[in-house]
């Protein structure tokens, strides 16, 4: 493949604040040899005409204007049309590094990979904050090591405890931040039922597929920290969107999986379920009511809530492999104590926001 193609795929729903950083970005790569789909979901502010702006003046450009049906659909619609040899998926609201297709293009050529991965920052405000960084600096596997991506979307450092190999969470559970070559894409899509958790479904699929991978410890993609994003909203329905991810999970091929991985796995995805129902909705600032009739919410819910005990299987050798918190959670699930969870869940949060404002 002498000269390949990348499709640049960002789902744009009234994003006039970003939306120029973010194309003038891509427009600005050392690799030139793309094509950029920006596709507008039924934006009422400026964002399409801003995007036709840009398309007006650079033929690499393409505008697709839709009917708002959520991010899932408009990836979704991106994917159907994109003609590049790789995919990549920025969100509105980041930006990237100049060099970042040359770079990312470069070692998945030399490495013959599938996915491609790379570092992100947090932006918050005008601060640029790194996270963790991937351990070691390169980072490849084969199909049959592919698991250990997948049991990092769920629990973190897993692979750091396996096989001294650390990606942040943030970045294992993205589909931004990585390349994703066009036959990975052909028969993965996203789950368009889903609120949250599609981003941490897709990759969960393309790691499944892929012959190979590699992540690369370079600082190359931003992020921007928003409040208002749907990892932030109130969700009274979690319960039916936590039985949906588990659904779209169950459709996952794990034939190479031990069965302690497959216990761990579990694991982490019933504490994934614990925290939706704390954070989305229990403990959300809109859910005005009291901490007696949180209690009872969540006792409720604990008691007749299948897929919260399902897989609270505790030998020793799994539950040891779970990061502290995890495990604290995870045991006072099983014991039913549900005053102690709300209380631990609420000292962490204030233990976060004191060291966010550090």
């Amino acid at each position: 493949m002498n000269n390949p193609l990348v499709s640049i795929i960002i789902p744009v729903y009234n994003a006039e604040r970003y939306i120029s950083k973010c194309i003038d970005s891509i427009l600005s790569q050392t690799f030139t040899n793309f094509e950029l789909l920006l596709i507008n979901d039924g934006s009422s502010d400026r964002s399409g005409e801003l995007c036709n702006d840009y398309a007006s003046k650079d033929i690499r450009i393409m505008v697709i204007h839709k009917k708002n049906s959520g991010v899932s659909k408009t990836r979704n619609k991106g994917l159907d049309i994109a003609n590049g040899d790789w995919i990549m998926f920025v969100d509105s609201d980041d930006w990237i590094e100049p060099q970042t297709l040359e770079r990312a293009m470069e070692i998945g050529s030399n490495y013959q990979a599938d996915i491609v991965g790379f570092n992100l920052f947090v932006d918050i405000e005008d601060k640029a904050i790194k996270t963790n960084p991937i351990k070691p600096d390169f980072i490849v596997r084969a199909k049959d090591q592919s698991k250990y991506f997948i049991i990092d979307t769920m629990v973190p450092n897993y692979d750091l405890k396996k096989n001294n190999v650390n990606i942040s969470i943030s970045n294992i559970r993205s589909s931004c931040a990585k390349l994703f070559s066009k036959s990975i894409c052909d028969n993965i899509r996203f789950k368009e039922n889903l609120e949250i958790g599609e981003d941490m479904i897709f990759c969960m699929f393309a790691y499944n597929t892929a012959n190979k991978i590699v992540f690369f410890n370079e600082y190359l993609y931003h992020y921007t920290k928003n409040t208002n994003s749907a990892m932030h909203q109130f969700k009274p329905n979690i319960l039916g969107i936590n039985d949906m991810i588990y659904e779209s999970i169950k459709s996952i091929s794990f034939n190479n999986f031990l069965k302690t991985e497959h216990d761990i796995f579990n694991l982490g995805l019933t504490y994934q379920f614990l925290y939706n129902v704390l954070n989305f909705y229990i403990l959300h600032s809109k859910n005005n009511i009291s901490f007696l009739d949180k209690y009872n919410q969540l006792k409720s819910i604990i008691d007749s809530e299948k897929s919260l005990s399902d897989h609270l299987s505790f030998e020793q050798n799994t539950i040891n492999m779970l990061p502290l918190q995890q495990r604290l959670f995870l045991y006072l699930l099983k014991k039913k104590k549900v005053k102690f969870i709300l209380l631990l869940n609420k000292v962490l949060n204030n233990v976060r926001f004191i060291l966010k404002k550090k």
